[in-house]
């Protein structure tokens, strides 16, 4: 969601290759007398909605309704340190977030395995990824890589307690039928002695 949003966002609001951004260029089309094929229009809107027939009879007036839109207002262009500035601020939020939560996220995985899989293809989706800047993915890339090893530590650690359980009862088990079978042999008085 973090690296799409950031896409999405360049894609509308940034300039990219062209002179104008594609909300630049989307307002121009709405107040063009002949519009392109992919601007949206009051009736083809209103041709999509369930009760369309009843919509269809309001007067031409209401159909062919185009607001007035000044295309040198600064609200209908976007400077390219503004976007960056906000994109930043945003994308730092959305990553303190994403520290935040990683563990609580990752606490239904219980295998080192599951772990390593869920990295693996989220790191390959990153890099397949338009959305980020190198720095980005890199920040997307350390926090995805600790929150992983600390979940890695902690099933490590489970999974080292229970082995020791297993094998204090093992052991106990062992002792007592070792301590049954040879009461009477030095072997046996030898081994119970030990600490």
């Amino acid at each position: 969601m973090i690296w799409g949003s950031m896409h999405i966002a360049r894609e509308v609001f940034g300039h990219g290759n062209g002179d104008i951004s594609l909300v630049e260029r989307t307002l121009a089309d709405i107040h063009s007398d002949t519009p392109s094929e992919t601007v949206l229009t009051t009736s083809a809107i209103m041709s999509t909605l369930p009760s369309s027939t009843h919509l269809l009879t309001l007067p031409s007036s209401i159909l062919s309704y185009k607001p007035y839109i000044d295309l040198t207002s600064p609200s209908a262009h976007v400077e390219p340190n503004v976007l960056d500035s906000k994109l930043f601020s945003w994308f730092d939020k959305a990553m303190q977030g994403l520290e935040g939560r990683i563990q609580v996220w990752l606490t239904g995985l219980s295998s080192i395995r599951e772990l390593w899989t869920l990295r693996r293809n989220l790191l390959d989706r990153l890099q397949d990824s338009q959305g980020l800047e190198l720095p980005e993915k890199t920040r997307v890339q350390n926090v995805l890589n600790a929150g992983v090893r600390d979940r890695a530590v902690q099933v490590a650690g489970a999974s080292l307690q229970e082995l020791e359980k297993h094998l204090e009862r093992h052991l106990d088990k062992a002792i007592q039928e070792l301590s049954g079978n040879n009461k009477g042999s030095k072997l046996g008085m030898l081994y119970l002695s030990c600490p």
